[in-house]
Protein backbone atom coordinates (compact mmCIF):
# COMPACT_ATOMS: atom_id res chain seq x y z
CA UNK A 1 0.00 0.00 0.00
CA UNK A 2 1.58 3.35 -1.01
CA UNK A 3 2.35 5.88 1.71
CA UNK A 4 2.17 8.64 -0.94
CA UNK A 5 0.20 8.94 -4.16
CA UNK A 6 0.40 11.98 -6.43
CA UNK A 7 -1.82 11.70 -9.50
CA UNK A 8 -2.33 13.86 -12.61
CA UNK A 9 -0.28 16.76 -11.19
CA UNK A 10 -0.04 19.74 -13.56
CA UNK A 11 1.43 23.21 -13.03
CA UNK A 12 1.98 26.23 -15.28
CA UNK A 13 3.85 29.47 -14.71
CA UNK A 14 2.38 32.05 -17.06
CA UNK A 15 2.46 30.45 -20.49
CA UNK A 16 5.10 27.87 -19.52
CA UNK A 17 3.98 24.34 -18.62
CA UNK A 18 6.23 23.16 -15.77
CA UNK A 19 4.39 19.91 -15.01
CA UNK A 20 1.94 17.96 -17.16
CA UNK A 21 -0.06 15.02 -15.78
CA UNK A 22 2.72 13.74 -13.50
CA UNK A 23 2.34 10.65 -11.28
CA UNK A 24 4.43 9.61 -8.28
CA UNK A 25 3.85 6.73 -5.86
CA UNK A 26 6.05 5.92 -2.84
CA UNK A 27 5.71 2.78 -0.72
CA UNK A 28 6.14 2.59 3.04
CA UNK A 29 9.70 1.67 4.03
CA UNK A 30 11.27 2.28 0.62
CA UNK A 31 13.87 4.59 -0.89
CA UNK A 32 12.42 5.97 -4.11
CA UNK A 33 14.75 7.66 -6.62
CA UNK A 34 13.22 10.69 -8.38
CA UNK A 35 15.28 11.17 -11.52
CA UNK A 36 15.53 13.66 -14.36
CA UNK A 37 17.76 16.34 -15.76
CA UNK A 38 17.85 19.82 -14.26
CA UNK A 39 14.65 21.52 -15.40
CA UNK A 40 12.74 18.22 -15.65
CA UNK A 41 10.26 19.39 -13.01
CA UNK A 42 11.48 17.47 -9.95
CA UNK A 43 11.78 20.54 -7.72
CA UNK A 44 8.39 21.88 -8.81
CA UNK A 45 6.77 18.53 -8.01
CA UNK A 46 8.43 18.42 -4.57
CA UNK A 47 7.42 22.03 -3.86
CA UNK A 48 3.81 21.08 -4.61
CA UNK A 49 4.07 18.04 -2.33
CA UNK A 50 5.45 20.13 0.56
CA UNK A 51 2.90 22.92 0.13
CA UNK A 52 5.29 25.56 -1.18
CA UNK A 53 3.43 25.78 -4.51
CA UNK A 54 -0.20 25.02 -5.36
CA UNK A 55 -0.91 22.56 -8.17
CA UNK A 56 -3.19 23.63 -11.02
CA UNK A 57 -4.75 20.18 -11.04
CA UNK A 58 -4.26 16.68 -9.66
CA UNK A 59 -4.50 14.97 -6.28
CA UNK A 60 -2.22 14.23 -3.31
CA UNK A 61 -2.88 11.42 -0.83
CA UNK A 62 -0.48 10.85 2.08
CA UNK A 63 -0.96 8.33 4.89
CA UNK A 64 -4.54 7.63 3.76
CA UNK A 65 -5.51 11.31 3.89
CA UNK A 66 -6.29 13.60 0.94
CA UNK A 67 -4.67 17.04 0.69
CA UNK A 68 -6.54 19.02 -1.99
CA UNK A 69 -4.79 22.35 -1.22
CA UNK A 70 -1.84 21.56 1.05
CA UNK A 71 0.26 24.23 2.76
CA UNK A 72 3.72 24.00 4.31
CA UNK A 73 2.55 23.64 7.90
CA UNK A 74 0.00 20.95 6.97
CA UNK A 75 2.58 18.80 5.22
CA UNK A 76 5.21 19.22 7.96
CA UNK A 77 2.61 18.21 10.56
CA UNK A 78 1.61 15.26 8.38
CA UNK A 79 5.22 14.03 8.48
CA UNK A 80 6.95 15.20 5.29
CA UNK A 81 10.39 16.86 5.52
CA UNK A 82 12.43 18.35 2.67
CA UNK A 83 16.24 18.34 3.03
CA UNK A 84 17.35 20.72 0.28
CA UNK A 85 20.58 20.58 -1.71
CA UNK A 86 21.20 24.22 -0.79
CA UNK A 87 21.80 24.06 2.97
CA UNK A 88 19.31 25.82 5.24
CA UNK A 89 21.17 25.75 8.55
CA UNK A 90 21.84 28.92 10.57
CA UNK A 91 25.58 29.34 11.11
CA UNK A 92 25.27 31.73 14.08
CA UNK A 93 23.29 29.22 16.18
CA UNK A 94 24.52 26.05 17.88
CA UNK A 95 23.92 22.60 16.46
CA UNK A 96 21.26 21.92 19.10
CA UNK A 97 19.55 25.27 18.42
CA UNK A 98 19.31 24.29 14.74
CA UNK A 99 17.79 20.92 15.62
CA UNK A 100 15.06 22.56 17.73
CA UNK A 101 14.50 25.61 15.53
CA UNK A 102 10.78 26.56 15.69
CA UNK A 103 10.31 23.67 18.13
CA UNK A 104 12.27 25.05 21.07
CA UNK A 105 11.91 23.47 24.51
CA UNK A 106 10.77 26.12 26.99
CA UNK A 107 9.53 26.40 30.56
CA UNK A 108 7.81 29.55 31.81
CA UNK A 109 8.99 31.27 28.64
CA UNK A 110 12.65 30.36 29.23
CA UNK A 111 14.71 28.25 26.82
CA UNK A 112 15.76 24.86 28.22
CA UNK A 113 19.17 24.81 26.55
CA UNK A 114 20.68 21.95 28.58
CA UNK A 115 17.76 19.68 27.76
CA UNK A 116 17.99 20.58 24.06
CA UNK A 117 21.70 19.72 24.04
CA UNK A 118 21.03 16.43 25.87
CA UNK A 119 18.25 15.41 23.47
CA UNK A 120 20.33 16.36 20.43
CA UNK A 121 23.23 14.29 21.78
CA UNK A 122 20.91 11.30 22.25
CA UNK A 123 19.61 11.72 18.68
CA UNK A 124 23.17 11.73 17.31
CA UNK A 125 24.09 8.66 19.36
CA UNK A 126 21.06 6.76 18.05
CA UNK A 127 22.00 7.64 14.47
CA UNK A 128 25.72 7.01 14.91
CA UNK A 129 26.58 10.65 14.08
CA UNK A 130 29.70 12.09 15.70
CA UNK A 131 28.76 15.73 16.28
CA UNK A 132 28.92 18.05 19.31
CA UNK A 133 25.46 19.66 19.76
CA UNK A 134 26.90 22.60 21.74
CA UNK A 135 29.20 24.02 19.03
CA UNK A 136 28.29 26.76 16.57
CA UNK A 137 27.20 25.50 13.15
CA UNK A 138 29.71 27.91 11.55
CA UNK A 139 32.51 25.64 12.85
CA UNK A 140 31.17 22.57 11.00
CA UNK A 141 32.37 21.26 7.66
CA UNK A 142 29.90 21.35 4.78
CA UNK A 143 29.43 17.57 5.04
CA UNK A 144 28.57 17.90 8.74
CA UNK A 145 26.02 20.61 7.96
CA UNK A 146 24.40 18.23 5.47
CA UNK A 147 24.13 15.52 8.13
CA UNK A 148 22.75 18.10 10.58
CA UNK A 149 19.92 18.92 8.16
CA UNK A 150 19.02 15.25 7.89
CA UNK A 151 19.14 14.81 11.67
CA UNK A 152 16.85 17.81 12.11
CA UNK A 153 14.31 16.26 9.75
CA UNK A 154 14.49 12.97 11.63
CA UNK A 155 13.94 14.70 14.96
CA UNK A 156 10.68 16.06 13.52
CA UNK A 157 9.64 12.39 13.25
CA UNK A 158 9.09 12.69 9.52
CA UNK A 159 7.56 9.63 7.88
CA UNK A 160 8.69 10.72 4.40
CA UNK A 161 12.02 12.53 3.85
CA UNK A 162 12.86 14.21 0.56
CA UNK A 163 16.65 14.19 0.10
CA UNK A 164 17.80 16.53 -2.70
CA UNK A 165 21.38 15.64 -3.74
CA UNK A 166 22.27 14.71 -0.13
CA UNK A 167 25.74 13.34 -0.95
CA UNK A 168 27.09 16.31 -2.92
CA UNK A 169 29.39 17.52 -0.13
CA UNK A 170 30.11 14.11 1.46
CA UNK A 171 33.23 11.96 1.25
CA UNK A 172 32.98 8.28 0.31
CA UNK A 173 33.11 7.24 3.98
CA UNK A 174 30.44 9.80 4.88
CA UNK A 175 28.23 8.56 2.02
CA UNK A 176 28.58 4.98 3.27
CA UNK A 177 27.66 6.17 6.77
CA UNK A 178 24.62 8.10 5.48
CA UNK A 179 23.43 5.10 3.47
CA UNK A 180 23.76 2.93 6.58
CA UNK A 181 21.50 5.38 8.45
CA UNK A 182 18.95 5.38 5.61
CA UNK A 183 18.84 1.57 5.53
CA UNK A 184 18.25 1.38 9.29
CA UNK A 185 15.48 3.97 9.10
CA UNK A 186 13.93 2.16 6.14
CA UNK A 187 13.67 -0.97 8.28
CA UNK A 188 11.78 1.14 10.84
CA UNK A 189 9.21 2.08 8.19
CA UNK A 190 10.57 5.48 7.12
CA UNK A 191 10.27 6.32 3.42
CA UNK A 192 12.57 8.49 1.29
CA UNK A 193 12.43 10.33 -2.01
CA UNK A 194 16.06 10.34 -3.14
CA UNK A 195 17.03 12.93 -5.78
CA UNK A 196 20.48 12.42 -7.30
CA UNK A 197 22.37 12.47 -10.59
CA UNK A 198 24.93 9.86 -9.46
CA UNK A 199 24.01 6.50 -10.96
CA UNK A 200 26.22 4.36 -8.69
CA UNK A 201 24.52 5.86 -5.62
CA UNK A 202 21.04 5.48 -7.11
CA UNK A 203 21.62 1.79 -7.76
CA UNK A 204 23.30 1.27 -4.38
CA UNK A 205 20.54 2.70 -2.18
CA UNK A 206 17.22 2.89 -4.08
CA UNK A 207 14.40 0.36 -4.26
CA UNK A 208 12.26 1.94 -7.00
CA UNK A 209 12.53 4.92 -9.33
CA UNK A 210 10.50 7.47 -11.28
CA UNK A 211 11.91 9.33 -14.29
CA UNK A 212 10.70 12.78 -15.37
CA UNK A 213 11.57 14.72 -18.51
CA UNK A 214 10.43 18.18 -19.60
CA UNK A 215 7.80 18.29 -16.85
CA UNK A 216 6.25 14.93 -17.75
CA UNK A 217 6.19 11.47 -16.20
CA UNK A 218 8.27 9.13 -18.39
CA UNK A 219 8.49 5.82 -16.55
CA UNK A 220 8.87 4.12 -13.18
CA UNK A 221 9.83 0.69 -11.89
CA UNK A 222 12.15 -1.33 -9.68
CA UNK A 223 15.84 -0.46 -9.65
CA UNK A 224 16.83 -4.13 -9.81
CA UNK A 225 14.92 -4.49 -13.08
CA UNK A 226 16.70 -1.75 -15.04
CA UNK A 227 20.20 -0.47 -15.88
CA UNK A 228 21.98 2.91 -15.61
CA UNK A 229 22.02 3.14 -19.41
CA UNK A 230 18.25 2.61 -19.67
CA UNK A 231 17.53 5.20 -16.97
CA UNK A 232 19.91 7.75 -18.49
CA UNK A 233 18.32 7.23 -21.89
CA UNK A 234 14.88 7.87 -20.36
CA UNK A 235 16.18 11.03 -18.66
CA UNK A 236 17.72 12.66 -21.73
CA UNK A 237 15.23 11.39 -24.32
CA UNK A 238 17.86 9.71 -26.48
CA UNK A 239 20.32 6.88 -26.08
CA UNK A 240 23.19 8.29 -24.05
CA UNK A 241 26.56 7.01 -25.21
CA UNK A 242 29.36 7.06 -22.67
CA UNK A 243 31.74 8.28 -25.32
CA UNK A 244 35.27 9.48 -24.78
CA UNK A 245 35.18 13.09 -25.99
CA UNK A 246 38.94 13.41 -25.66
CA UNK A 247 41.13 13.77 -28.74
CA UNK A 248 44.93 14.08 -28.59
CA UNK A 249 46.28 17.50 -29.56
CA UNK A 250 49.64 19.21 -29.74
CA UNK A 251 50.50 21.01 -26.51
CA UNK A 252 52.57 24.17 -26.18
CA UNK A 253 55.40 25.12 -23.80
CA UNK A 254 55.32 25.00 -20.00
CA UNK A 255 52.97 27.67 -18.65
CA UNK A 256 52.45 26.82 -14.96
CA UNK A 257 54.99 25.31 -12.60
CA UNK A 258 54.88 24.20 -8.96
CA UNK A 259 58.18 23.58 -7.17
CA UNK A 260 58.13 21.89 -3.75
CA UNK A 261 54.84 23.71 -3.19
CA UNK A 262 53.42 23.14 0.30
CA UNK A 263 50.37 24.31 2.23
CA UNK A 264 47.43 23.17 4.31
CA UNK A 265 46.84 19.49 3.51
CA UNK A 266 49.62 19.01 0.92
CA UNK A 267 53.40 19.11 0.77
CA UNK A 268 56.34 19.27 -1.64
CA UNK A 269 54.29 19.21 -4.84
CA UNK A 270 56.33 19.36 -8.05
CA UNK A 271 54.30 19.76 -11.23
CA UNK A 272 54.75 21.30 -14.67
CA UNK A 273 51.68 22.07 -16.81
CA UNK A 274 51.82 23.19 -20.43
CA UNK A 275 49.81 25.88 -22.18
CA UNK A 276 46.60 24.37 -23.56
CA UNK A 277 46.88 21.28 -21.34
CA UNK A 278 44.08 19.78 -19.21
CA UNK A 279 45.32 18.14 -16.02
CA UNK A 280 43.00 16.32 -13.61
CA UNK A 281 43.69 16.12 -9.86
CA UNK A 282 42.09 13.14 -8.13
CA UNK A 283 42.28 11.00 -5.00
CA UNK A 284 40.15 10.15 -2.01
CA UNK A 285 38.23 12.94 -0.28
CA UNK A 286 40.69 14.83 1.93
CA UNK A 287 43.72 13.85 -0.17
CA UNK A 288 44.88 17.48 -0.37
CA UNK A 289 44.03 18.15 -4.04
CA UNK A 290 41.25 20.64 -3.28
CA UNK A 291 43.42 22.48 -0.74
CA UNK A 292 46.24 22.65 -3.29
CA UNK A 293 43.88 24.16 -5.85
CA UNK A 294 42.66 26.76 -3.32
CA UNK A 295 46.28 27.67 -2.53
CA UNK A 296 47.01 28.03 -6.26
CA UNK A 297 44.34 30.76 -6.27
CA UNK A 298 45.43 32.52 -3.07
CA UNK A 299 42.36 31.41 -1.08
CA UNK A 300 44.67 29.50 1.29
CA UNK A 301 48.24 30.58 2.16
CA UNK A 302 51.25 28.75 0.73
CA UNK A 303 53.63 27.48 3.40
CA UNK A 304 56.61 26.71 1.21
CA UNK A 305 57.91 26.31 -2.32
CA UNK A 306 56.89 28.38 -5.34
CA UNK A 307 54.33 28.73 -8.12
CA UNK A 308 55.05 30.44 -11.42
CA UNK A 309 52.68 31.36 -14.25
CA UNK A 310 54.25 32.10 -17.63
CA UNK A 311 57.62 32.37 -15.89
CA UNK A 312 56.54 34.90 -13.25
CA UNK A 313 56.18 33.98 -9.55
CA UNK A 314 52.69 34.25 -8.02
CA UNK A 315 51.98 34.58 -4.31
CA UNK A 316 49.82 36.53 -1.91
CA UNK A 317 46.14 37.43 -2.12
CA UNK A 318 43.41 36.22 -4.46
CA UNK A 319 43.56 39.56 -6.27
CA UNK A 320 47.25 39.04 -7.04
CA UNK A 321 46.51 35.62 -8.52
CA UNK A 322 43.66 37.10 -10.56
CA UNK A 323 46.03 39.76 -11.91
CA UNK A 324 48.29 36.91 -13.07
CA UNK A 325 45.34 35.54 -15.09
CA UNK A 326 44.50 32.73 -12.66
CA UNK A 327 40.80 31.96 -12.12
CA UNK A 328 39.05 29.40 -9.94
CA UNK A 329 35.62 27.79 -9.96
CA UNK A 330 35.16 26.47 -6.37
CA UNK A 331 33.35 23.25 -5.55
CA UNK A 332 30.66 24.64 -3.24
CA UNK A 333 28.47 26.76 -5.49
CA UNK A 334 26.24 28.13 -2.73
CA UNK A 335 28.95 29.21 -0.29
CA UNK A 336 31.71 30.29 -2.69
CA UNK A 337 30.20 31.29 -6.05
CA UNK A 338 26.59 32.38 -6.00
CA UNK A 339 25.48 35.75 -4.62
CA UNK A 340 21.79 34.92 -4.22
CA UNK A 341 20.49 38.49 -3.90
CA UNK A 342 22.05 39.58 -7.19
CA UNK A 343 20.87 39.09 -10.77
CA UNK A 344 22.42 36.80 -13.39
CA UNK A 345 24.23 39.77 -14.94
CA UNK A 346 25.53 41.06 -11.60
CA UNK A 347 26.82 37.61 -10.66
CA UNK A 348 28.46 37.40 -14.07
CA UNK A 349 30.51 40.62 -13.98
CA UNK A 350 31.69 40.46 -10.33
CA UNK A 351 35.22 39.19 -11.06
CA UNK A 352 35.85 41.43 -14.09
CA UNK A 353 34.73 44.50 -12.13
CA UNK A 354 37.21 43.65 -9.36
CA UNK A 355 40.04 43.70 -11.90
CA UNK A 356 38.79 46.54 -14.10
CA UNK A 357 40.54 49.91 -14.18
CA UNK A 358 37.04 51.39 -14.30
CA UNK A 359 36.26 49.95 -10.88
CA UNK A 360 34.02 50.90 -9.09
CA UNK A 361 32.11 52.33 -12.06
CA UNK A 362 29.75 49.86 -13.77
CA UNK A 363 28.64 50.34 -17.38
CA UNK A 364 25.71 47.99 -17.71
CA UNK A 365 25.46 48.16 -21.50
CA UNK A 366 29.06 47.02 -21.86
CA UNK A 367 28.61 44.29 -19.23
CA UNK A 368 25.39 43.15 -20.91
CA UNK A 369 27.23 42.84 -24.25
CA UNK A 370 29.98 40.75 -22.60
CA UNK A 371 27.38 38.57 -20.92
CA UNK A 372 25.56 37.95 -24.20
CA UNK A 373 28.87 36.83 -25.79
CA UNK A 374 29.51 34.33 -22.99
CA UNK A 375 25.85 33.24 -22.96
CA UNK A 376 26.16 32.25 -26.61
CA UNK A 377 29.58 30.64 -26.14
CA UNK A 378 28.56 28.63 -23.07
CA UNK A 379 24.98 27.87 -24.24
CA UNK A 380 23.49 29.34 -21.04
CA UNK A 381 19.75 28.71 -20.92
CA UNK A 382 18.33 31.86 -19.32
CA UNK A 383 15.68 34.45 -20.07
CA UNK A 384 16.45 38.00 -18.95
CA UNK A 385 19.88 38.75 -17.48
CA UNK A 386 18.05 40.85 -14.87
CA UNK A 387 16.47 37.69 -13.43
CA UNK A 388 17.81 36.38 -10.12
CA UNK A 389 20.70 33.91 -10.34
CA UNK A 390 18.65 31.35 -8.38
CA UNK A 391 16.11 31.25 -11.21
CA UNK A 392 18.61 29.11 -13.15
CA UNK A 393 19.21 25.38 -12.86
CA UNK A 394 22.43 24.21 -11.21
CA UNK A 395 24.07 23.50 -14.56
CA UNK A 396 23.27 26.94 -15.94
CA UNK A 397 24.44 28.63 -12.74
CA UNK A 398 27.73 26.78 -13.18
CA UNK A 399 28.00 28.09 -16.75
CA UNK A 400 27.41 31.66 -15.54
CA UNK A 401 30.29 31.26 -13.08
CA UNK A 402 32.52 29.86 -15.84
CA UNK A 403 31.57 32.90 -17.88
CA UNK A 404 32.42 35.11 -14.89
CA UNK A 405 36.03 33.96 -15.07
CA UNK A 406 36.31 33.84 -18.86
CA UNK A 407 35.18 37.46 -18.77
CA UNK A 408 38.43 38.32 -16.92
CA UNK A 409 40.56 36.93 -19.76
CA UNK A 410 42.10 34.32 -17.43
CA UNK A 411 44.72 32.00 -18.94
CA UNK A 412 44.70 29.44 -16.09
CA UNK A 413 41.37 27.90 -15.07
CA UNK A 414 41.21 25.94 -11.80
CA UNK A 415 37.93 23.99 -11.75
CA UNK A 416 37.13 22.23 -8.48
CA UNK A 417 34.46 19.58 -9.17
CA UNK A 418 33.00 21.61 -12.08
CA UNK A 419 30.10 19.20 -12.74
CA UNK A 420 29.07 18.75 -9.11
CA UNK A 421 25.28 18.73 -8.75
CA UNK A 422 24.51 19.06 -12.47
CA UNK A 423 22.65 16.59 -14.64
CA UNK A 424 23.93 14.25 -17.35
CA UNK A 425 23.19 16.57 -20.28
CA UNK A 426 24.76 19.61 -18.58
CA UNK A 427 27.83 17.54 -17.69
CA UNK A 428 28.41 16.69 -21.34
CA UNK A 429 28.14 20.36 -22.26
CA UNK A 430 30.65 21.34 -19.56
CA UNK A 431 33.09 18.64 -20.76
CA UNK A 432 32.91 20.05 -24.28
CA UNK A 433 33.46 23.57 -22.95
CA UNK A 434 36.55 22.47 -21.01
CA UNK A 435 38.00 20.86 -24.14
CA UNK A 436 37.21 24.07 -26.03
CA UNK A 437 39.04 26.17 -23.42
CA UNK A 438 42.15 24.04 -23.90
CA UNK A 439 41.87 24.26 -27.70
CA UNK A 440 41.91 28.06 -27.36
CA UNK A 441 45.19 27.88 -25.43
CA UNK A 442 43.97 28.07 -21.84
CA UNK A 443 45.61 25.89 -19.20
CA UNK A 444 42.96 23.93 -17.31
CA UNK A 445 43.27 22.02 -14.04
CA UNK A 446 40.22 20.17 -12.78
CA UNK A 447 39.71 18.36 -9.49
CA UNK A 448 37.29 15.45 -9.63
CA UNK A 449 36.72 12.09 -7.96
CA UNK A 450 34.99 10.67 -11.06
CA UNK A 451 37.36 8.62 -13.23
CA UNK A 452 35.04 8.58 -16.31
CA UNK A 453 35.08 12.39 -16.15
CA UNK A 454 38.89 12.35 -16.27
CA UNK A 455 38.88 10.09 -19.32
CA UNK A 456 36.56 12.45 -21.14
CA UNK A 457 38.77 15.54 -20.93
CA UNK A 458 42.18 15.19 -19.29
CA UNK A 459 45.58 14.92 -20.95
CA UNK A 460 47.05 13.69 -17.67
CA UNK A 461 45.70 12.46 -14.32
CA UNK A 462 47.58 13.40 -11.13
CA UNK A 463 46.75 11.11 -8.20
CA UNK A 464 47.12 12.38 -4.62
CA UNK A 465 47.39 10.44 -1.39
CA UNK A 466 47.69 12.18 1.98
CA UNK A 467 48.81 15.47 0.48
CA UNK A 468 51.42 14.26 -1.97
CA UNK A 469 51.50 13.24 -5.62
CA UNK A 470 51.88 9.47 -5.79
CA UNK A 471 51.28 8.84 -9.50
CA UNK A 472 50.78 10.67 -12.79
CA UNK A 473 48.92 8.84 -15.58
CA UNK A 474 48.90 9.81 -19.24
CA UNK A 475 45.43 9.89 -20.79
CA UNK A 476 45.68 6.44 -22.38
CA UNK A 477 46.71 4.88 -19.05
CA UNK A 478 43.73 6.16 -17.02
CA UNK A 479 41.39 3.46 -15.73
CA UNK A 480 39.39 3.19 -12.52
CA UNK A 481 41.23 0.14 -11.19
CA UNK A 482 44.75 1.56 -11.42
CA UNK A 483 43.80 5.07 -10.29
CA UNK A 484 42.08 3.67 -7.19
CA UNK A 485 45.05 1.44 -6.39
CA UNK A 486 47.22 4.54 -6.08
CA UNK A 487 44.52 6.75 -4.51
CA UNK A 488 43.99 4.23 -1.68
CA UNK A 489 47.73 3.52 -1.24
CA UNK A 490 47.10 -0.11 -2.15
CA UNK A 491 50.23 -0.07 -4.34
CA UNK A 492 52.51 0.95 -1.46
CA UNK A 493 50.76 -1.44 0.93
CA UNK A 494 51.28 -4.37 -1.43
CA UNK A 495 54.95 -3.42 -1.82
CA UNK A 496 55.42 -3.42 1.94
CA UNK A 497 53.69 -6.80 2.22
CA UNK A 498 56.05 -8.41 -0.30
CA UNK A 499 59.21 -6.72 0.97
Amino acid sequence: MPILEMKHISKSFGGSQALKDVHLSVEEGEIHALLGENGAGKSTLMNILTGVLPADSGSIRFLDKDYPTPNIQQMETAGIAFVHQELNVINDLTVADNIFLRRELTRFGLLRKKEQVARARKLFEDLGVNMDPSVLVSTLKTSEKQLLEICRALYMDARLLILDEPTTALSNDEIDHLFGILRRLKEQGKSFIFISHKMPEIFAISDRYTVMRNGEFICDGRIDETTPREITSAMVGAQYMDQDLYEPRELQDEFLKLTRYSGQGFRNVDLSVRKGEIVAFTGLAGCGASELMQTMFGALPAEGGSMTVNGAPVRGSILRFMKRSVAMLPSNRKENSVVPDLSILENFYLAEQRLSKRHPFIFRKAEEARYQEQKELLHIKADQSSNGILSLSGGNQQKVFLGRWLNTGADVLLLDNPTQGVDVGAKEEIYKLILGFAESGKTVIIHTLEIPEIRKVADRCVVFYEGRIVKIFEHAEVNEHDVMLWATNAIETSKEATA
